[in-house]
């Protein structure tokens, strides 16, 4: 679906492809690869992992438990409220 969106628009685009999947990020993944989506009250920022957190995947943590935390939405768990 991505590729077709691609091949169909009239600029070329980059495709950013975001995961929260603790499964995905719980294997040993190189730290320069992964961006994090902070939300913000204005949209969301992206950055790369501080050198604390660089410091933390080397001692053997995966990304889902140094990185995840840090970019769920405040109030995830309220969303069960909008029934």
């Amino acid at each position: 679906m991505i590729d077709r969106i691609k091949r169909q628009a009239k600029y070329r685009r980059q495709t950013l492809i975001t995961t929260h999947s603790e499964a995905m990020l719980s294997n040993s993944i190189d730290a320069s690869a992964i961006l994090l989506v902070i939300p913000t009250d204005d949209g969301s920022q992206i950055r790369g992992a501080t050198d604390e957190e660089v410091a933390m995947l080397a001692t053997g943590l995966s990304p889902a438990e140094v990185l995840l935390p840090k970019a769920r939405p405040q109030g995830l768990g309220n969303l069960g409220l909008f029934q």
